[in-house]
């Protein structure tokens, strides 16, 4: 092969004078300039390895640098020694393949030879995908980087599966790999195990380079786990290559955002005149609109859905012959998104999905029909082409800490909590918040209704807890007051303050918006949108009942008027967690991101925050969805809104 040594030269030369125009080191990067002390440094054994070609970035001595550019090309001269003996071994290997192992150490999931720098050179201008090697590990200190922290959550999967071909560029993408494959960490895997994990990546890889090249600067591990988040592990292994390339063709608007680390754009409630119904009867167009509204429960059996129910009459009759509504109930989880794809083919212009858990199927159904907008009633659903929305029901939870806190005649209150989802920690510190600020030494008794070991009739076993925050709502078959805020003295219950949520508030704004052709306006181009809204919105309120006492009235009524001013947040000043640790300084604020991603508990609330293993059957596919103990708490940096609510008005 004459010539193929001035082809890969060439090759290196033209890297060489990119790298020089960047001001970077045009040569192969040298493990011994990265680490000091590099004989002394403890090494691991890792015996033969089969080594990606693509993760060989360099080579151990610094004597070796200088004859390749920084891509392994060759940079001396062709009638060099070098030169020739680079020919005669490309020579070789073209005729029988690589017939001795290199030597090299792995140091942060990098590869750098010690011995056989130009059978990887070689071997890659050949275009080999791997290389026998010697492989000894070089464990990183732990720093607190952000690259050594992604290699220390690497490093069990790699020695559980014995897969060394994945990188990822997010922290606790790991976690939600395994989570998605079913494995548990620190279980090795079978040999089959591994092979089948193998096929299912090498198909999705080659289907995504082919359709998405080199666009985007995330990793096909990166890739692969947004991938598997929408369509599973299962559906990977009988799929055809072309309807594996539409998919993934289907999810480029997600490469595309996390690449270019696009926010989550939070709405923090309606904008402009957009929430007057008399504005929208004299200049909306004489456009009709179909909404559906899918249920996991019939709303006479479901408070949760029966407020929603509600909303959507709301939405009807605000809206009249502008819009026409159905509503539709799937109580089976995997028929959900079949129920959603025959609502979009039946013509409908927006589907809302009223449960988190009907989330992934939202999700796939938004693929299959581009056109129909869906929107899904959860927190953190981070896709931009499904929208959710939900409520700041944590602000009510703090006017009805206030009302506790002044009423309660012991020092502990009761917290009866739903599921240990994002949202509900906030909610539960905020209640603590608002009862602390009126009786400074009071506890709050936690305990969990998705728990086995919830007792209806008597929650808490305690005397001393006769003021309670139970589950916000009921069934319209369901009449006991134990719900709301509610005070247990003298055996019996008495209803103190309800929550009041009027989703048909949110569902006429969204609605709206749309027929308004303002969907796809703000700044929100690929971002994921979240619409979060709280008191100041109108969307939701505290109902106080007659008997409340006129002076705790008036202080519950002093600090509404100021949420719905947006002039107060309530998770403002000194606040300490159970262990210790202050999460908010006594001159700061936590922001919208940081509220919505609460996974800690204030220092005087007495429980914890339950695992998916500690839930009831039933509560299980949500938790496993949006746990806080149990899927990956999202980056807060990552989240932006509108800056008109910062809550920072109040002087502490």
């Amino acid at each position: 092969m004459p010539n193929e040594y001035e082809k890969a030269r060439k090759l290196g030369m033209r890297e060489y004078q990119l790298r020089k125009s960047r001001r970077e080191s045009p040569y192969l990067p040298a493990l011994a300039e990265k680490l000091e002390m590099l004989d002394a440094v403890e090494k691991t054994s890792l015996g033969m390895v089969n080594i990606p070609v693509s993760k060989i970035v360099g080579t151990v001595n610094v004597q070796r640098a200088n004859a390749f550019a920084a891509n392994f090309m060759p940079l001396l001269e062709e009638n060099s020694e070098f030169g020739v003996k680079w020919r005669m071994l490309c020579d070789s290997v073209a005729k029988m393949g690589v017939c001795q192992p290199i030597i090299a150490y792995e140091y942060l999931n990098r590869y750098y030879v010690l011995e056989g720098n130009k059978r990887v050179s070689v071997s890659r201008y050949l275009g080999a995908v791997f290389i026998e090697g010697e492989v000894k590990r070089i464990p990183p200190k732990n720093d607190g980087s952000e690259e050594v922290e992604l290699y220390l959550e690497y490093l069990p999967f790699s020695e559980d599966s014995g897969i060394n071909r994945l990188w990822f560029t997010k922290r606790g993408s790991v976690e939600r790999l395994y989570g998605y494959l079913g494995k548990t960490q620190g279980v090795r895997w079978t040999d089959d195990e591994r092979a089948a994990f193998l096929s299912a990546y090498s198909l999705f890889r080659r289907a995504y380079k082919a359709v998405c090249g080199e666009r985007y600067s995330i990793t096909t591990g990166d890739a692969y786990v947004t991938y598997l988040s929408v369509f599973g592990y299962e559906n990977g292994s009988d799929i055809s290559d072309t309807e594996l390339k539409e998919r993934i063709r289907s999810l480029e608007g997600e490469y595309r955002r996390k690449s270019e680390k696009q926010s989550v754009e939070l709405v923090m409630g309606p904008t402009g005149n957009e929430n007057s119904a008399t504005l929208l009867r004299t200049l909306m167009p004489a456009k009709k609109i179909r909404a559906a509204f899918l249920y996991n429960m019939a709303p006479e059996d479901s408070g949760w859905n029966y407020w929603h129910e509600q909303g959507r009459e709301y939405l009807q009759e605000t809206m009249g012959d502008r819009v026409e509504t159905e509503m539709c109930i799937c109580r089976e989880q995997d028929k959900l998104e079949e129920t959603i794809c025959r609502l979009a083919e039946s013509g409908n212009d927006i589907i809302f999905t009223t449960s988190p858990i009907m989330l992934n199927a939202s999700i796939r159904a938004s693929l299959e029909y581009p056109g129909v907008k869906i929107l899904n009633c959860s927190l953190l659903a981070s896709y931009h082409n499904v929208r959710s929305y939900y409520l700041r029901i944590h602000e009510i939870k703090f006017l009805m800490g206030l009302a506790a806190g002044a009423m309660t005649k012991t020092d502990t209150v009761g917290y009866i909590a739903d599921y240990p989802i994002f949202g509900i920690p906030a909610s539960i510190n905020a209640f603590a918040i608002g009862a602390r600020m009126v009786h400074p030494g009071i506890k709050i008794k936690l305990c969990w209704s998705a728990s086995p070991d919830f007792d209806p009739d008597d929650p808490f076993h305690d005397p001393d807890i006769h003021i309670i925050s139970g589950r916000d709502v009921r069934a319209p078959a369901h009449t006991s007051v134990k719900r709301g805020l509610y005070d247990l003295a003298g055996g019996d219950a008495y209803r103190l303050a309800s929550p009041e949520l009027n989703w048909g508030k949110m569902y006429f704004y969204l609605v709206q918006s749309y027929l308004n052709g303002r969907w796809n306006d703000s700044a929100a181009g690929a971002r994921a949108m979240d619409y979060w809204w709280g008191v100041s919105s109108g969307a939701l309120d505290l109902y106080l009942q007659p008997q409340v006492d006129v002076n705790v009235r008036r202080l519950v009524r002093v600090f509404a008027n100021m949420l719905r001013e947006n002039n107060f947040n309530p998770f403002g000043g000194q606040m300490t967690d159970q262990n210790g640790i202050v999460r908010c300084g006594e001159q700061e604020y936590l922001n919208p991101a940081d509220i919505l991603t609460i996974d800690w508990l204030l220092h005087n609330v007495d429980g914890h925050i339950l695992t998916l293993d500690e839930v009831r059957p039933e509560a299980k596919s949500l938790v496993s969805l949006q746990g806080v103990r149990d899927v990956l708490k999202p980056d807060v940096r990552g989240f932006s809104w509108n800056e008109e609510w910062m809550g920072e008005e109040d002087d502490l």
